[in-house]
């Protein structure tokens, strides 16, 4: 995600600011191959009387990369209902989306906030208002929102505890909020946490699950996922994704142990989740089997960070951050993915 296990925080979140804020795309269309990523097996070549004119026309390139004008593409939205892929820029501080066809485009303007902006996960609810984590670099940890269709974000502190940086965010089916944050670093302990978020004006609080008062053991807390029974959180220093078991009085179990530092998690419609933080996208079911993932037209990633899923298309969209200065983003677009 943002800042790396001994790393000074402000200087790895990516929050430099520029006064720039214009995007620029290219869209290189690398591979046409159409496979499955679901198995190993070839499938017989059908012959041209088998396929028809609609499946010819609509097949589509295994990977598209599409190239963003800065470096600071941070996390990913899918939105089925407007066929939306919402993303955040720590580098122009702004909410950008990207739509098929067309090259992306700044939406909402986000606050400034003290000690620089690093922005974390999101969320968007049921009224299409999003949600995004507000690192705070630990003088201001909070969350933005931006209203549907609106083209400035608000900064919504309430009584959250503004020491804590905040990073993950999840949303269960139920539209029950969820944030992760931690404390220290730069020299001192790290302790991570899980809290229950209530938005609400003004009073807007949380309520904590998991954390330094709890004794649950988290460090460098960085991704964040819901369900209604478990919550599953990505501790980056420890290399480990603990489980939050919400039907037994939120107990905390390692589920399972990373080869590398994860980054934000984000699960399938099937349950797996899936987690970047370098070269290789990792796959880790609720059962705490990892391993890595194969993809339609062998994508190479730097750094993967932000994952959505498009369950419609069958498309699954990374962000690959550069390791390159001045070598902007890369958005990949990956088509044929089933989970």
């Amino acid at each position: 995600m943002l800042a790396r296990p001994g790393a000074d925080a402000a200087s790895a979140c990516d929050c430099t600011r520029m006064n720039s804020r214009s995007l620029s795309f290219a869209t290189v269309i690398l591979a046409a191959a159409c496979g499955s990523s679901s198995s190993s097996k070839t499938p017989d070549a059908p012959s041209m009387q088998q396929i028809d004119a609609p499946k010819m026309i609509d097949a589509a390139p295994a990977l598209v990369q599409v190239s963003l004008g800065q470096g600071g593409a941070n996390a990913l939205l899918w939105d089925a209902a407007t066929s939306t892929l919402w993303y955040t820029d720590n580098t122009a501080d702004y909410l950008d989306k990207y739509t098929t066809g067309t090259s992306g485009m700044q939406v909402a303007s986000l606050p400034t906030s003290t000690g620089g902006i690093s922005l974390g996960g999101m969320v968007e609810q049921a009224d299409g208002t999003i949600v995004i984590a507000n690192f705070g670099f630990g003088q201001a940890g909070s969350v933005f929102t931006v209203a549907s269709g609106g083209t400035t974000g608000t900064n919504v502190t309430g009584t959250l505890d503004a020491t804590r940086r905040r990073i993950g965010i999840a949303q269960d089916s139920a539209g029950v909020l969820y944030t992760s944050y931690f404390t220290g670093g730069m020299g001192m302990a790290q302790v991570g946490g899980v809290s229950r978020l209530t938005l609400n004006g003004s009073s807007t609080s949380e309520t904590e699950l998991a954390g330094g008062s709890t004794s649950a053991g988290f460090k460098k807390v960085v991704g964040l996922a819901a369900t209604t029974t478990a919550l599953y959180v990505s501790d980056q220093t420890q290399s480990m994704i603990f489980k939050i078991d919400l039907t037994n009085a939120n107990t905390v179990s390692v589920l399972a142990t990373t080869t590398s530092p994860p980054d934000l998690l984000f699960m399938l419609p099937n349950g797996d989740m899936l987690t970047g933080g370098g070269p290789t996208i990792s796959r880790i079911t609720q059962a705490g089997v990892v391993s890595p993932l194969t993809l339609p037209g062998n994508p190479t990633f730097s750094d993967a960070r932000g994952i959505a899923y498009d369950a419609t298309g069958h498309r699954l969209f990374v962000v690959d951050h550069s390791s390159t200065a001045g070598v902007g983003d890369t958005l990949n677009i990956i088509s044929n993915f089933t989970p």
